[in-house]
């Protein structure tokens, strides 16, 4: 709100707040899977038929020099042997035949070290060599190559989040802080060069720093490991699966360090629980809602960040009853674990102390090395200096003289190639093992605390075996980071991070219901259960659905709490992960070898988590054995392929028949139910759990057949009846019975749609249930989604941004028949755009998939506005499917920025100067005396990239930044539209001066996660946009439609003065960037009183008059703000006394000095109501 008013030269403004309460401002159609297999088409290369544990030998040596490296070899068992290299210039000599057991033997011939097995096969074979300059640094390294092997499937080398089997990929051992991984790129959190082969051999290089795992991804038959230095050691395994390779590797690397029992129940998190209250709101929902909590991840534990108040809870406002919170925590059982950051600030009280005593990492000149992107200005602790790293713990230590169980370590990829350390290796040496070593100084702090707790580390490196766990860092909240996490999870697992988990719901943005769900189906069956994310993830957030299903997984977490437990001791035991690739447990079974979508927990159970949105099945490989669907009463049969039920609450396990597995759980209680007070017991998954065998269902009946079949046999002792169920899915539909007809052990059926009935879409539900007598017992609920049986896909939408020059899109087509396909595929499309061809035949193979291009061309005078293709599939059985896609017209802008802060939330509540500036005579000031001002973006950019992209326009490395987008739009007449925006990360936007919408957020841009409706007056009409971004990606979609999504009318470009906007120009005028921030003392905050005390409330009301003026006059606690707190012109309340503090008052006062009388608008806004004086006169009262 504004208030003009002419001020006097000495002016002094006091506002009083009152608050209520205190805050601050259509899926793809998956293809019908083969239903059972006997064995796999593909073949895994030949391994040595070794199948019992290596047999200790005496350990034997032999030298000799190659290639101009000296080797020396030792003998570790009757297959293990470690090879020890170094770059000496020594000529080559004769190497003697060396038997490493009856069955291999190790030479060197044809310039290769070899191993060879039975038969004189090559197992084996490898050489060094060395070069001038290597990696981010350009240092002297070395070259290990060796003969890859036919269809060889590659493990390890730390957290992929790509793929499980690395083969064909080049890898850069150099870890990352990279938000949202997917599976479209290398980068990690986690690596290490350990690699396990399915030709039978592991390969263990004893340290890790930056390095290149090229696994043939060029095709010419080499695997090849790039590393500085001159020197390595590596040892050689020649085990002959991922089982025995990995448990060779423990005993190289030694045991894994387990975590404590109560770790394996749910814990919960967010970022952050801001004080008391929000953390004892979190944990009392939980607990009225029968959800159990094992631990709290506290982040805000530290003070502020920008002062660099880290290591201490905050008591004043925050944390005011910190032993009774801790007290009544342990009380309820429920573990505190603190977030850490391995880092301290130029502002820290602590940082002088370390500077002066060599603590930091520094640089080449000895200065100390800064940090550049996350935290940027903070400095890291050397953790290669015994002293720093004592001063360190020092400073955590006292947390753990309380009940504090354990830290949640962020952070440990910052690390520069050319930082240098207190042992005078290089950062180039140093960028993996700093992670290791920040997380083994804290592993050894709570052990000299003999807390009963645990580490969770983001980063890891070699030797992470020892730091327990591991989290998958940030992933967006979407279907591809969400998938991205099972190859991660097994990749980690195996490669020493068996304690691995990952934030339920994703850690930026917000799932869907759906989504969440998922997700914590896969959280609750990972090696550690958490839900965290910036937004909250408590499940009564997302539906009762939602509430529904995280319930009954954190109760069979807790069932399942005895077997997990017993899996970390034989993790600990033999190096075996709790989440295991299918080809560890099976490894005879070749169909495992590239298996990423299913796992093991344990020996017994079988996970299939649903990975796709939308969908009510799966198809999951069996194994040899009869796996029983957890939330079903039917088993199937393996080795196997079978499309099995999974709606959104079915839980995506199987149980192993004849395992005998303990639980928490009393006799004749289901998994899912759980009460603190039940029995430990042991389960035996026995045959009668589930009468149904091998349900084979037709989950994706077509709309051209128009027919549903069912078949399932039944246990030979099952003698009740089954009944079938047909049901459309949709409001006030009856079920239907549906015949099955019985023919010894098995049962078949069908349901046929009537030819009238629309089923296009459509979802139908099967209940099969056993009767005896009146007693009906329900058996299996499954769905079935019609739809066509050839679908098209439409285009990327990035692809769908309209350009002035004539430009392709790419439909696909798909047949999921087995059979041949005819069909024509016509297009058409709104008045703005043409397509061209307008038809075409295509002739599709079964079960193909086929891509078609199209050109569309733009009319030049079309309006602002969506155009619209639409495409019909036909056949000769009729009209298969239609597809209408969106095309965006893009407006013209102007962008301006970036204005850069300590955090994006901090940029997104600042108010920067082109909030009221968009000439473009103007430019705006920095500090630093640099300029920015509006400069158009070229629309073929625009269309290109389907979004406005910031982070391209102002470099990838801008973080905690916002930025400002400008364009005009004329209309017609007064029109109601609909402006749909997206946004990466926060978001406001003005119309014409006015705030129209604000949303704080961490998400990726996506068309239309925002729809502002709102009315575009009759002429120009200025749309401002800010974007404020934290991290990673940052970028704008926006396009206008009619509401309701229809096609807008009446919109035309209105920026007439483009062209005044040229690239370069000289301004006419500077102003400063932003308006600096006034110095404000506080009083309050005063609790609304009862009747008797409205006396002592009006003294604090005079406060503000003129017999008392100023203020601060009278006694009170009035407390001054520190600038970290009003970066953003924004008192926080909130943040400054907590969520709880409601129905309150808060004074504050500023004085401002000025030359002359000077007429000014004082802008301001509240949360809730709010008075204002000036010079001691109200000069406004709302109550609001």
């Amino acid at each position: 709100m504004m208030y003009p008013h002419v001020l006097r030269c000495s002016l002094a403004t006091l506002l009083v707040l009152s608050f209520c309460g205190l805050s601050a401002c259509s899926p793809s159609r998956p293809k019908q899977e083969k239903k059972s297999v006997e064995a796999s088409q593909e073949t895994a290369p030949a391994s040595p038929s070794i199948t019992t544990p290596p047999r200790e030998v005496q350990k034997m040596t032999m030298n000799f020099s190659l290639g101009g490296f000296t080797y020396t070899l030792t003998r570790i068992s009757d297959r293990m042997i470690q090879v020890e290299a170094e770059k000496t210039g020594v000529p080559d000599s004769q190497a003697e035949v060396w038997s490493l057991s009856e069955e291999l033997t190790v030479d060197v011939r044809e310039g290769n070290l070899r191993v060879v097995g039975p038969g004189e096969q090559v197992l084996w074979a490898g050489h060094l060599v060395p070069f001038e300059a290597f990696g981010r640094a350009g240092v002297p390294g070395l070259l290990l190559e060796w003969k890859a092997q036919e269809k060889e499937a590659i493990y390890g080398l730390g957290e992929r989040f790509d793929a499980l089997d690395q083969a064909g990929k080049r890898v850069d051992l150099w870890i990352v802080d990279a938000p949202g991984q997917g599976d479209l790129n290398d980068l990690t959190y986690f690596t290490t060069p350990i690699l396990y082969s399915s030709a039978g051999y592991g390969l263990f290089p004893a340290d890790n720093p930056e390095g290149i795992m090229d696994l043939n991804s060029g095709g010419d038959g080499f695997h090849r490991y790039s590393r500085p230095g001159r020197a390595m050691t590596f040892t050689l395994s020649l085990a002959p699966n991922l089982r025995e390779q990995l448990m060779d590797r423990m005993r190289i690397q030694g045991p894994v360090k387990t975590i404590p029992d109560w770790a394996w129940g749910p814990w919960i998190s967010k970022n952050s629980y801001e004080n008391q209250g929000e953390a004892e709101a979190a944990i009392q929902g939980s607990i009225d809602r029968d959800l159990p909590v094992a631990a709290i991840v506290q982040e805000a534990w530290k003070g502020s960040s920008e002062d660099g108040n880290f290591n201490n809870f905050n008591t004043d406002y925050r944390w005011p009853e910190l032993d009774r919170y801790l007290n009544w925590c342990e009380t309820l059982g429920i573990r505190n674990v603190l977030w850490q950051v391995p880092i301290l600030h130029p502002a820290s009280p602590h940082y002088q102390v370390a500077a002066e005593m060599g603590y930091f990492v520094k640089k080449p000149d000895g200065s100390i090395s800064h940090r550049e992107h996350w935290l940027a200005g903070f400095a890291n602790i050397d953790f290669t200096n015994p002293d720093a790293v004592k001063f360190w713990q020092d400073l955590v230590r006292p947390a753990l003289k309380t009940s504090v169980a354990g830290f949640k370590a962020d952070d440990g990829e910052d690390i520069k190639p050319d930082d240098v350390f207190f042992d005078g290796r290089r950062g180039w040496e140093m960028h993996n093992e700093w992670s290791y070593l920040y997380n083994q100084a804290l592993t050894d702090l709570l052990a000299e605390e003999k807390v009963d707790g645990m580490l969770w580390a983001r980063s890891g490196s070699l030797g992470i075996e020892k730091t327990p766990g591991l989290w998958a860092g940030d992933q967006f909240a979407n279907w591809m980071d969400y998938r991205s996490l099972l190859p991660a999870g097994l990749s980690a697992s195996i490669s020493g991070a068996p304690f691995w988990s990952h934030d339920i719901g994703g850690y930026i943005d917000t799932p869907t219901p759906e989504l969440y769900i998922r997700w914590a189906q896969f959280g609750a069956l990972s090696p550690l259960m958490q839900y965290h994310g910036v937004t909250a993830r408590e499940p009564w957030l997302f539906g009762e659905e939602a509430l529904n299903a995280y319930r009954t997984l954190a109760h069979l977490r807790m069932n399942l709490k005895p077997y997990l437990i017993g899996l970390g001791k034989q993790a600990e035991a033999t190096g075996l992960p709790i989440m295991r690739p299918m080809t560890l447990e099976f490894p005879e079974d070749q169909r495992f070898l590239r298996e990423e979508t299913q796992y093991m927990l344990g020996p017994d159970l079988l996970v299939t988590p649903v990975l796709e949105p939308g969908v009510k099945s799966r198809v999951v490989r069996f194994p040899a054995g009869i796996w029983h669907h957890l939330t079903q009463r039917v088993a199937y049969e393996g080795p196997s392929e079978q499309a099995v039920p999974m709606d959104l609450l079915d839980i995506p396990l199987f149980l192993r028949e004849g395992a005998a597995i303990p639980v928490h759980l009393d006799e004749g209680a289901e998994l899912g139910h759980w009460r603190a007070e039940m029995a430990f017991r042991t389960l035996v998954i026995d045959a009668e759990r589930s009468p149904i065998r091998n349900l084979d269902l037709s989950f994706y009946p077509d709309t051209q057949s128009r027919t549903v079949s069912v078949g399932f046999d039944v246990l030979p002792t099952w003698t009740s009846r089954v009944e079938a169920g047909w049901a459309i899915d949709e409001p006030g539909a009856r079920p239907e019975a549906g015949r099955l007809v019985q023919t010894g052990r098995r049962i078949t059926g069908t349901w046929q749609a009537a030819a009238d009935r629309d089923m296009d879409g459509k979802q139908q539900i099967l209940t099969l249930s056993s009767l005896s007598g009146s007693h009906r017992v329900p058996l299996v609920r499954a769905v079935v989604s019609w739809g066509s049986p050839v679908e098209l896909l439409p285009p990327d939408f990035r692809d769908l941004m309209l350009r002035d020059a004539p430009f392709e899109v790419t439909t696909t087509l798909v047949n999921h028949e087995p059979v041949e396909k005819k069909v024509q595929v016509s297009a058409a499309a709104t008045a703005g755009v043409k397509v061209s061809p307008a038809q075409q035949v295509i002739t599709l193979a079964g079960a193909q998939t086929q891509t078609i291009q199209w050109t569309v061309t733009r009319d030049p005078s079309a309006l602002i506005g969506d155009e619209r293709i639409r495409w019909v599939v036909k056949g000769g059985e009729g009209e298969y499917t239609r597809l209408v896609c969106t095309l965006p017209t893009p407006a013209t802008w102007v962008i301006t920025g970036p204005f850069p802060e300590k955090t994006g939330a901090i940029a997104h509540r600042t108010p920067y100067a082109p909030e009221w500036e968009y000439g473009p005579e103007v430019a705006f000031q920095f500090p630093d005396q640099s300029l920015t001002a509006w400069d158009p973006l070229p629309r073929d950019q625009l269309a290109e990239q389907g979004v406005i992209d910031f982070g391209a326009w102002y470099g990838p490395t801008t973080q905690h930044a916002s930025a400002y987008a400008l364009t005009r739009i004329r209309s017609d007449g007064n029109r109601m539209a609909e402006l749909r925006f997206g946004s990466d990360d926060s978001i406001k936007v003005w119309l014409n001066g006015e705030l129209i919408h604000e949303l704080i957020t961490n998400r990726a841009s996506r068309f239309d996660d925002d729809i502002v409706l709102a009315t575009l007056s009759n002429g120009v009409n200025t749309l401002l946009v800010k974007v404020s971004q934290n991290e990673g990606d940052w970028d704008m979609a926006f396009h206008v439609t009619a509401p309701g999504g229809g096609q807008a009318e009446g919109f035309s470009d209105g920026f007439d003065e483009i062209g005044a906007y040229v690239p370069g120009r000289e301004p006419e005028r500077t102003t400063s960037y932003r308006i600096q921030p006034l110095p404000w003392q506080i009083c309050g905050p005063i609790q609304d009183l009862p009747i008797e005390n409205l006396g002592w409330k009006m003294t604090w009301d005079r406060m503000a008059n003129d017999s008392a003026w100023p203020p601060t006059s009278i006694p009170g606690h009035w407390m001054p703000i520190g600038q970290e707190h009003l970066a953003d012109n924004l008192l926080d309340f909130e943040y400054l006394f907590g969520e709880k503090v409601t129905d309150a008052t808060v004074y504050a006062i500023t004085t401002l000095t000025v030359r002359k009388p000077t007429k000014v608008e004082l802008r301001s806004g509240s949360d809730d109501g709010l008075t204002l004086w000036l010079n001691g006169l109200k000069v406004l009262d709302a109550n609001t």
